[in-house]
């Protein structure tokens, strides 16, 4: 208990107004005296924390509480001791919260919530507390109580009784003793005496108190501000594990939930991102820091989380006071523990710093970071940056001075590159070049430079001069123009007579920077291609240091670092990695023929298809790209007309950058399968894979404002999720589509374990979107539809901050599982917290619809009253698809199977019960779809003989089902199996079910039920009666085809008011 006090003892008021007020003796002599004796002082340090923290769990009646405190804190009182009044106000006002704080943990704690029943009696005997508490509260702003060693006393008093009851209500039946707490006497303020002395003679003791009644009993409910605790505290270990995963998730989606996730777990659930940001303000820079985070219990994870939260909030700039909140977090985080900060935090430290112009401390960081010996070029570039902010600030050398960019010189003279100069120019990047060059390659192969432009707003002579001036001098530059306005063309058309070296095409019709590099490929003359943006500037080395890594090198291509600069040459923070310099995807430098022989040409599309080239390339050459150089052989200028300035940021791809990535790492892998052909021709049309609408050549004109798409059904889940749920929602959207019904899927992120390293969507639902059976749409498009629904109901367990453009007519929750498994140790939503958020995010009424029995049952009743829906959201497949009844069996001996997830959860629980249902005996045969890999701590490494185990995904599921009489699925007691997906598809395909009694509810009598160890008998005998068998299989194929066959999807969608044709018809 001790240990649960000392962690969260100085989080809120003793902190943050002590510091805020400028009162550091205050807090020093807490800290003084827990490190004597850390009892004495438990009162003082529980009275102190957690207000804001705990708010949301005070009673209503606790309200007036806070009145007292500000009004006794708006009476001025005498001079003398005013420090310890206004110490003992806070010490008092906190002290429920904080005791309150106590049972929530120990609820928390005390799982399954055995003990709940005490519990809610010693919150009864809190809350009978509260008068006297408000009255001593009167009485100190008042002045009438001077002596803080009294206060104590009676926190001290307070406390021990209730964590008395607290361990009586772990251990057995509570006694719960009668709260006394006695204003000090008026001889104590007469005569001047110490309030301690004056309450020992003024109150009875104990023993002599009048006996009170026990408290009543209170009703037997869970409490519901556990049940967000409790969910919070079961996905904490996966946030503590996964922090850096989260925070790309984070920077990926422009996700604010993170930001409140990470606060949480970096404060083991105790602070939300306000009152993190808060702390951290309070304790920055002080020498007291490093004894609150020992209090703290401030681990090596929480440091981390508090990195990657800082690194964050620093990135994403969702709010105007997001750099000063990083600037916070990241100053209390070097007070308390500087070893989690790692080369990425002390860039963005010091980039904070110089932005608030606080230049000497940015210096100071930087000489603190090691960087110049773990990465010169960072600290290169930040020093640079450094220089710079002293010259502007010096007036040394005005603004246009190219001194600040020694450092970088530097480096480049070490790789034996010229140093970066300056021409007169109207700004410092217009005059960028480097200099005199002492050598040229004259007779190397030519180079194909490709550059792009359309309508250029930037002066494009800074590209083409640093492109005409490079060292390799066998080039060609060919620039495409992508249609722009007449008068811009004639000025781009103008370089074609200035070098022979330069060839500019025109486009008829505006198709976006791709296509335009297409055409530009189709007419090469070099036998090598490379690419440069018509806004940088490229050093006179770097086509040579291309060429010259990748001679040395069996790489398909190479690439090249490049730096993002503003006008005047400050190096800027663009890129996720975190780093200033990072590889430029325009840079990718080729072998013509190998290249376009075997990969093509650019796809056509308006954005990302760079990256997208490149990845594909090395799919297909099974080689990765090399990098040239340790200095960036580039300069790219940052500006509000740059094509990537609306849909990337610091990690951030925009919904359809997202989107595209997803679709072509799917047609990717299916190239490295052998499955699909790597080349692209010139004209791309159609498609290999589907993508958004306004990354297209063609795309649509812009809707008119306020137009908005209109959909049947939009169907919000995480895509990223294989399995059961994904080819559930799958199937439904065969349905809808043959159905004639308009369909969108939108993808919203569930932060359920194993999910943060899965960044793109599932291949098969990838697939359905490429083959046009349903269109992809982002939360924020404004949209209206019919029908909303969510697949998944935990994407909304941590969506306090989402906002959608989404406008529904009806809302269906669809629980594909249920909140926790049987034993409460694996909560994935709560039905309250998704319920509030859906109804926030989408503003209609919602009904919850459960897919089976087994999740129904699971729901708490309490929490769902007038939300579920009477009948079951019960899943669908298509019949066709499937072999359905059968006439005979595969084979000369039994024939069991299984197929789905490979999860423990999935399995029996002990090696017994697994052969008992999937024997490992010669006379029957076993066949696995999905893996067994999760079963080795109970089998070990090898699986039977008869068995044959084939990995997900690794077979079509209605052909794997060919191959096997039983389907027989026995799952880990613990685990409520929501449906039994996998069930449905076996019964169409003619296989006789075998399944533990749990799902006789839904399957009635269509199924045989058995526990494991009645598996081998019961195959057994009705392999040895045909015509039994051929029976079974014919009864379970036509329930599945009555109950879970796309007809009936159908009608429940007309129930809704969706019309779809009958399937079929």
């Amino acid at each position: 208990m001790r240990v649960l006090i000392a962690e969260r003892v100085v989080l809120r008021r003793l902190l943050s107004r002590s510091f805020r007020e400028e009162k550091f003796g205050a807090f020093d002599h807490i800290v003084r005296v827990v490190a004597a004796d850390v009892k004495q002082v438990e009162a003082m340090l529980l009275a102190g924390g957690l207000e804001r923290a705990v708010a949301r769990y005070l009673d209503p009646d606790i309200d007036d509480l806070e009145f007292v405190l500000e009004d006794a804190e708006s009476i001025k009182p005498a001079e003398t001791g005013q420090e310890a009044r206004r110490l003992a106000i806070r010490l008092i006002a906190d002290c429920v919260a904080m005791l309150r704080l106590l049972r929530l943990q120990a609820d928390v704690d005390t799982a399954p919530f055995k003990a709940k029943e005490p519990l809610h009696q010693v919150a009864r005997w809190l809350r009978k507390l509260r008068p006297d508490i408000s009255q001593n509260l009167w009485q100190i702003g008042r002045g009438e109580v001077s002596d803080l060693a009294e206060l104590e006393a009676d926190a001290g008093t307070r406390v021990e009784l209730y964590m008395s009851a607290l361990r009586s209500s772990r251990t057995g039946p509570i006694n719960l003793p009668t709260p006394e707490v006695v204003a000090p006497p008026p001889e104590a303020k007469r005569s001047g005496k110490p309030a301690a002395k004056a309450e020992t003679a003024g109150r009875a003791s104990k023993a002599d108190a009048p006996a009170k009644p026990a408290p009543e009993p209170i009703e037997n409910s869970f409490p519901v501000y556990l049940r967000t605790e409790a969910c919070f505290n079961d996905y904490l270990p996966t946030f503590r594990s996964q922090s850096n995963a989260l925070e790309r998730v984070a920077l990926r989606e422009r996700s604010w939930r993170t930001r409140e996730l990470l606060a949480r777990t970096a404060s083991e659930g105790i602070m939300a991102y306000d009152a993190l940001v808060d702390f951290c303000r309070t304790i920055r820079g002080y020498s007291s820091a490093r004894a609150a985070a020992t209090l703290l219990g401030f681990d090596a994870h929480r440091a981390r989380c508090m990195a990657s939260l800082a690194r964050i909030v620093a990135n994403q700039g969702l709010s105007e006071r997001d750099a000063t909140d990083a600037l916070e977090i990241y100053q209390a985080l070097h007070a308390i523990a500087p070893q989690a900060l790692r080369a990425i935090d002390y860039i963005q430290f010091c980039i904070l710093k110089l932005a608030r112009g606080e230049i000497d401390a940015a210096s100071g960081l930087l000489e603190q970071s090691k960087l110049e010996q773990d990465n010169p070029l960072e600290a290169a570039l930040l020093f640079s940056n450094i220089l710079r902010a002293y010259t502007r600030q010096d007036a040394m050398g005005g603004a246009n001075s190219f001194e600040h960019l020694q450092p970088l010189n530097l480096l480049y003279r070490k790789y034996g590159m010229e140093p970066v100069r300056r021409r007169e120019s109207a700004n410092p990047f217009s005059g960028l070049h480097a200099g005199p060059l002492d050598h040229y390659i004259n007779d190397g192969p030519k180079v194909t430079v490709l550059m792009t432009t359309y309508n250029p707003t930037v002066d494009m002579s800074v590209a083409v001069n640093s492109v005409l001036a490079q060292s390799w001098r066998n080039l060609e530059l060919i620039i495409i123009d992508d249609c722009s306005a007449d008068d811009l063309f004639t000025t781009v058309k103008a370089w074609e007579e200035r070098d022979p070296r330069i060839k500019v095409l025109r486009q008829s019709v505006n198709g976006g920077t791709y296509v335009a590099k297409n055409q530009g490929l189709a007419v090469a003359d070099g036998e090598f291609i490379t690419c440069h943006d018509s806004d940088d500037w490229s050093h006179p080395r770097k086509i040579e240091h291309q060429m010259e890594t990748l001679a040395r090198s069996d790489a398909p291509a190479c690439s090249s670092q490049w730096v993002r600069a503003s006008l005047d040459l400050e190096f800027l923070l663009f890129s996720g990695s975190g780093f200033l310099s990072y590889e430029n995807p325009s840079s990718l430098l080729y072998r013509r023929d190998a290249i376009r022989d075997r990969v093509g040409f650019y796809d056509s599309v308006r954005t990302g298809a760079d990256s997208e080239m490149k990845h594909r390339i090395e799919t297909v050459f099974g080689k990765s790209v090399v990098e040239a150089s340790e200095v960036p052989l580039a300069f790219g200028l940052v500006h509000d007309g740059a094509l990537t300035a609306n849909t990337l940021g610091r990690g951030w791809f925009s919904p359809e950058r997202r989107f595209y990535r997803s679709a072509w790492r799917a047609w990717h892998d299916r190239i490295a399968e052998g499955s699909d052909d790597p080349y692209l021709p010139l004209e791309t049309l159609p498609r290999r894979f589907e993508v958004p609408p306004g990354i297209r050549p063609n795309r649509p004109e812009p809707k008119p404002e306020g137009h908005r798409e209109q959909f049947d059904v939009v169907m919000i889940s995480d895509f990223r999720m294989g399995g059961g749920n994904t080819m559930s929602t799958l199937e439904e959207i065969l349905a809808q589509n043959k159905g004639g019904l308009r369909t969108a899927i939108c993808q919203v992120g569930a932060f359920r374990k194993g999910f943060f390293h899965k960044e793109f969507i599932d291949s098969k639902v990838q697939e359905a979107v490429s083959a046009g059976l349903v269109e992809w749409i982002d939360l924020s498009e404004q949209v209206d539809t019919k029908l909303l629904t969510i697949r998944y109901p935990g994407v909304f367990q941590f969506a306090d901050r989402l906002e959608s453009g989404i406008q529904p007519e009806t809302v269906m929750v669809i629980l594909n599982q249920p909140p926790a498994e049987a034993n409460s140790l694996d909560r994935r939503y709560d039905v309250e917290d998704c319920r509030a958020n859906i109804d926030r995010i989408f503003g209609r009424q919602q009904k919850w619809a459960p897919i089976g029995p087994a999740v129904r049952d699971a729901i708490d009743p309490a929490s769902a009253i007038g939300l579920l829906t009477e009948s079951d959201w019960v899943n669908i497949v298509d019949v066709s698809e499937y072999s359905g009844p059968r006439s005979g069996f595969v084979g000369d001996r039994p024939v069991l199977g299984r197929h789905g997830r490979d999860d423990y959860s999935k399995w029996p629980e002990t090696r017994e019960a697994v052969f008992q249902a999937y024997p490992d005996t010669p006379d029957f045969a076993v066949r696995i779809l999905g893996g067994a890999a999760s079963l080795k701590p109970l089998i070990g490494e090898q699986v039977p003989d008869n068995w044959t185990v084939l990995e997900f995904n690794s077979v079509r599921v209605p052909k794997y089902l060919e191959t096997i009489d039983f389907f027989v699925f026995h799952h880990h007691p613990a685990r409520i199996e929501a449906f039994g997906r996998t069930v449905i598809e076996a019964m169409a395909a003619g296989c006789v079910a075998i399944l533990p009694p749990s799902f006789r509810p839904l399957f009635q009598d269509s199924v045989i039920y058995c526990s494991p160890a009645e598996v081998k008998a019961v195959a057994i005998n009705l392999y040895k009666d045909l015509e039994r068998f051929k029976h079974l299989s014919k009864k379970g194929y036509d329930f599945v085809c009555k109950n879970f066959g796309y007809e009936a999807h159908s009608s429940r969608l007309n129930l809704l008011g969706v019309g779809s044709r009958v399937i079929g018809d």
